[in-house]
């Protein structure tokens, strides 16, 4: 394997350490949800690697079911929330 995936893992740990930092001097600012939003991204491309790398088809097929759950929520969500701007545009 190459190296970058080797050593993929402290990427997040840099992003996590960074925003525990951040978050410990001062909650309200807007980079702790950007540092944060690239510590989630790092983290689930770190999982994806691991998934791809085991040669399990269990552990691939618990990772897609999840991957597709995960989709459908976030599909839900942004449907709600369109029609609550619907909702709103009506009202206003």
């Amino acid at each position: 394997m190459n190296t970058f995936i080797d050593h993929f893992y402290i990427l997040p740990l840099i992003f996590l350490a960074l925003f525990v930092g951040l978050q410990l001097t001062e909650k309200r600012r807007f980079i702790n949800g950007i540092v944060f939003n690239g510590f989630l991204a790092t983290a689930v491309g770190e999982l994806a690697i691991l998934v791809f790398q085991s040669d399990s088809r269990n552990v691939y097929y618990i990772a897609l079911a999840a991957a597709i759950v995960a989709f459908l929520i976030i599909l839900f969500f942004y449907l709600f929330g369109f029609l609550l701007f619907l909702w709103n545009a009506y009202i206003v």
